[in-house]
């Protein structure tokens, strides 16, 4: 059990409660099992206490035989209801996981440039991580709440039915424990106090050693060895605090627990000696007393997981609450029905690039011409890339296609013109045809996806899979190579029909050892306006002019 101090926040389980309540009747069979259990439970003290009777001389031979059959139905339906409360809870708790798990996918694609370069690391902790160790904490509070809650209500109006004045003793016992128990865990906080202490002991340290020039040029060392001592001698006397603390709490913790045991037993045995109390209502009870210890040592600990879950939660709802970094539309000027040729021109763009403002030359792309970005860091090319494609507006200066500002322009009618092409993407586990005819496009006529295949070169390996386009890209059915997954990439843009292609080799490349792949990219590129982001040779040779990225302060 966990003594470390805890804060339960009200907000994050509140919003937490009022989203999951589509949900709140799939609990019933959990609670129905709890039903189930806190019977089966609440009647083992009776039955082992007949076990106990007739097991003694002069007891019924036949019950004796009898009696474990019972106990042993009750163990198998207590068993069976815990396992199908269990599987309930677990189903609950991955279906809540598997909505805010998608959530958080919606609203990673929706933030902003500058919060698209998560780590792995980040990913895994907010999805899988913390995720898991929500739903654990949710399915425990769960059972806590179904089950052994329900066993406590159900031993003790047992417990209450056999003697009421000693049931009185019992719980008055469970509060001092639970008295005992805060103690502990006010001592717990008073060990984050000490390392608090140690944090700014540490810190001192750090800024000592750091100038340690100015300490000898002033001849400090003196006075700086006296304030180090001072500081270590406070975290001392703290930590002798704590442990003197922690004996007496302890010792204090035993002479209330031997002193609780003591007077329960003297009144147990002085109900049995004054007849007021028969023996096997006294087996009964010290049997609900047992199996009450387990479930009441999880309640005690309720508190410390609806703390953890609350935290779990403001962290994943911090996230989700984050402002997205999708520009919000106006009118369109520039008519869905007019061609686009694809004319980009760059007019004194400024941004911001780690906090400094940066500014860009002037630019302008005839339509069909090619300019390969080099010079800079990736990031900055992959900048002017989200200004062109409208991620991003500038801070000055502005960016026409066609003559028509882009920041002004409908957004489906400016992403229907541009095609983004990454080596790395990888494909969806679904046909060849649904990855060609992908997102906006998932509507094509089966003669065009063919068209795409072919002009991409891809339809030379799709023709020998199992079921051509129909074939599922999966670790079994399908196995790409990199050049083969990066056409299906370039059949997928091929079908859009672009008039702006940007290549971007700032994570990856792309497989310019296959020929077929580079006939698939020159058929892409011809006559189209392109933006190619990389510094490799083989890529800037289907450029017509280079751009030298280089932002000026």
């Amino acid at each position: 059990m966990s003594f470390k101090p805890s804060t339960i926040e009200i907000v994050p389980l509140r919003r937490f409660l009022a989203w999951s309540t589509p949900y709140w009747t799939s609990l019933i069979p959990a609670i129905l099992a709890g039903s189930l259990i806190a019977l089966a439970v609440s009647c083992m003290p009776f039955v082992t206490s007949q076990l106990f009777i007739h097991a003694l001389p002069g007891g019924n031979k036949q019950l004796l035989q009898e009696l474990p059959v019972l106990l042993t139905v009750l163990l198998i339906a207590a068993a069976l209801a815990n396992l199908a409360s269990h599987h309930s809870l677990c189903r609950i708790c991955n279906r809540l996981a598997l909505e805010l798990r998608m959530q958080l996918f919606e609203k990673l694609l929706a933030l902003p440039h500058a919060r698209y370069d998560f780590s792995t690391t980040t990913i895994s902790a907010r999805f899988f991580t913390d995720m898991e160790k929500l739903c654990h904490l949710a399915s425990r509070l769960g059972t806590n709440l179904s089950r052994d809650l329900l066993i406590f209500i159900g031993l003790s109006a047992v417990m209450m039915h056999l003697n009421t004045e000693m049931a009185v003793l019992v719980f008055a016992m469970l509060i001092a424990l639970y008295l005992v128990i805060q103690m502990s865990r006010g001592n717990a906080h008073h060990h984050g106090t000490r390392s608090q202490t140690r944090a700014d002991l540490s810190r001192a340290l750090h800024k000592a050693i750091q100038h340690f020039r100015a300490i000898h040029l002033d001849q400090g060392n003196q006075q700086e060895s006296q304030h180090i001592r001072g500081l270590l001698e406070r975290y001392q006397d703290d930590m002798m605090a704590q442990a003197r603390q922690i004996r007496i709490v302890g010792l204090l913790a035993m002479m209330l627990l031997i002193g609780m045991l003591t007077a329960f037993l003297y009144y147990l045995i002085q109900q049995l000696t004054l007849g007021k109390l028969a023996l096997d209502d006294a087996a009964a009870f010290l049997m609900a007393m047992l199996l009450l210890v387990f479930p009441l040592l999880r309640l005690i600990d309720l508190r410390s997981t609806v703390a953890e879950c609350s935290q779990l939660l403001r962290s994943l709802f911090s996230l989700l609450d984050q402002q997205s970094g999708v520009i919000s539309e106006s009118s369109p000027l520039l008519p869905t029905n007019r061609p686009i040729r694809g004319k980009l021109e760059i007019e004194a763009v400024s941004f911001r690039n780690s906090g400094q403002r940066k500014t860009l030359p002037s630019l302008s792309i005839k339509p069909g011409k090619k300019i390969g970005l080099i010079g800079g860091d990736n990031p900055v090319k992959r900048l002017l890339a989200d200004l062109v494609c409208g991620f991003i507006r500038p801070e000055t200066g502005k960016i026409q296609l066609d003559n028509q500002t882009i920041g002004r322009m409908s957004r489906a009618n400016l992403y229907a013109h541009i095609a983004w092409i990454t080596p790395d993407k990888t494909l969806l586990s679904d046909t060849m045809a649904a990855n060609i005819a992908y997102g906006a496009m998932r509507c094509s006529t089966e003669a065009a996806i063919t068209a795409a295949a072919q002009a991409s070169q891809a339809s030379e390996f799709i023709r020998e899979m199992p079921h051509g386009l129909q074939t599922k890209v999966d670790h079994q059915a399908a196995q790409l190579s990199d050049n083969q997954r990066q056409r299906i990439l370039i059949a997928r843009a091929l079908l859009k029909n672009p008039a702006i292609v940007i290549l971007d080799e700032t994570r990856a490349y792309f497989d310019m050892s296959c020929l077929a792949l580079r006939a698939g990219l020159a058929t892409l590129l011809r006559n189209r306006t392109a933006l190619i982001l990389s510094s490799r040779p083989a890529m800037l040779a289907f450029a017509d002019h280079a751009y030298r990225i280089n932002p000026n302060a």
